[in-house]
């Protein structure tokens, strides 16, 4: 079974806005990300295919849930 995305929650003391920085080569070859969403909020990110790293800025709350799904 293929894993359809991954995610993370994030607790911090008041809310605040990350820049990330994700390196995929971890992940199979195919897996490459569609969708990136900040407590279910849509976020508009980069994806550098050639060196599997996903760059976005995201908002999230103090018990922040940030979402990356895969493209299938």
């Amino acid at each position: 079974m293929r894993r359809a995305g991954w995610t993370l929650r994030l607790d911090a003391a008041q809310d605040r806005t990350y820049d990330l920085q994700a390196t995929l080569a971890g992940l199979a070859p195919s897996w490459k990300p569609c969708r990136v969403e900040a407590d279910g909020h849509r976020v508009r990110f980069e994806y550098d295919a050639a060196k599997r790293v996903l760059t976005f800025s995201a908002g999230l709350s103090v018990d922040g849930l940030l979402r990356v799904s895969r493209c299938h």
